[in-house]
């Protein structure tokens, strides 16, 4: 990991709208995002080099033909599903580590909701192609009336309620805190639509115990951002956000949610532990850029139990755990754990102001050294409470 640390740096975000019922298509959108992204980075088209598409709809040469990239010194394609194109950021700093290009272009899009409810007369839509998990659930799970993954992770969240404790407020919790932060973006789907307890708990069952706001919006959008070679994205016009560290972990088996063998054993539980070593290194040697613990919220295929988990993956809750009643402590607890993963995610979208949110070195030192010690917290915690019950 320290082969590629500080040397990329993301310059450059774009966006579209996120609607419901769009009738352009998934690749409209990301050459749309991607073409704000260059922009933003105060680079053209043919300043990208190097890219890194989604693995679904679309191919790198599609791309760049449509955006003018006429000349591509690296191109790859991630294959992690959700998790895909924060990977790409992994793989774009590596790639230019290595001298291999010095911009990357990494972008997602996908028709959320339209793809599955078309208007009239509204163009086709492209296959998405997710062949592996696609055959899984057709020769296993279909013939027995399983075909969507909330489906899938309901067992598990059902497991997890009952070994833990764990009740509906917890997941409660991290739909309202999800939604208290989107009030923070202009652009998210629910701005100015917050979301109380009430509300939520006598929203309708999708698959229990997952209610409506449980579950991810299913938008039409894109994004993209360009990722430089440390050395240019100085000379750019927004200071960069420097990759100081990343990690990938994947699940086994990757395309057979619910037949593994210990359902809580996700990605996270094996990229954790080596991002957090290699950043502990970099944030007290050199304290200016920040770093983001990446916990998936509601996005990544939907579900909240992913939020739980992922943060029992980063000890934050080992220790919640042995308690019998798990849920008071983790309503007061999930949200300030996610409302400092939407700060950080906030410097990340607003990066060429980085300086007057942090307000300092120390401003952002603060910010790192609580992502890097909230995990460390809860690991003792768990630590001193399973000797407390040894002894």
């Amino acid at each position: 990991m320290t082969g590629f640390s500080d040397k990329a740096a993301i310059t450059g975000i774009g966006e579209t709208d996120f609607v419901k019922g769009t009738e352009r298509s998934a690749v409209d959108m990301m050459l749309e995002a991607s073409r704000r992204a260059i922009a933003d980075a105060g680079l053209k088209p043919g300043d990208i080099d190097g890219m890194i598409p989604p693995p679904i709809y679309t191919t790198s040469e599609e791309l760049a033909a449509n955006l003018g990239i006429d000349v591509l010194r690296y191109a790859a394609t991630v294959h992690m599903g959700g998790a895909s194109p924060t990977t790409a950021l992994q793989n774009a700093a590596m790639a230019i580590a290595a001298g291999l290009c010095d911009h990357v272009l990494v972008t997602l899009g996908w028709n959320g909701f339209s793809a599955l409810r078309p208007k009239p007369g509204a163009p086709a839509t492209r296959s998405m192609n997710m062949t592996t998990l696609t055959n899984t659930i057709q020769g296993y799970y279909i013939p027995y009336g399983v075909f969507l993954p909330v489906q899938m992770y309901a067992w598990l969240a059902t497991r997890h309620s009952q070994l833990f404790g764990v009740g509906p407020e917890a997941m409660g919790a991290v739909a309202m805190a999800c939604r208290k932060h989107a009030q923070l973006n202009p652009k998210a789907f629910t701005c100015g639509r917050p979301l109380d307890w009430d509300t939520y708990a006598t929203s309708r069952w999708i698959s229990e115990p997952f209610r409506l706001y449980d579950c991810c919006l299913e938008t039409d959008g894109a994004c993209a951002v360009v990722v430089s070679r440390i050395d240019k994205a100085r000379d750019m016009p927004h200071v960069p956000v420097t990759i100081a560290g990343a990690a990938e972990g994947h699940p086994y088996p990757a395309d057979d949610i619910p037949s593994r063998p210990d359902p809580f054993k996700i990605g996270l539980s094996y990229a954790a532990p080596k991002v957090l070593t290699a950043l502990a290194v970099v944030v007290f040697l050199d304290l200016d850029p920040v770093a983001e613990v990446f916990a998936p919220l509601v996005g990544i295929l939907g579900f909240a139990v992913i939020t739980l988990m992922s943060l029992a993956s980063l000890s934050a809750v080992f220790y919640l755990r042995r308690k019998q009643n798990g849920t008071s402590i983790f309503t007061s607890t999930i949200a300030p754990i996610v409302a400092l993963g939407a700060l950080v995610w906030v410097l990340f979208l607003s990066f060429s102001n980085i300086d007057v949110i942090t307000g300092s070195k120390t401003g952002s030192a603060i910010v790192t050294s609580l992502m890097i010690a909230l995990p460390v917290v809860g690991a003792i915690a768990s630590w001193n409470a399973g000797r407390r019950k040894a002894g």
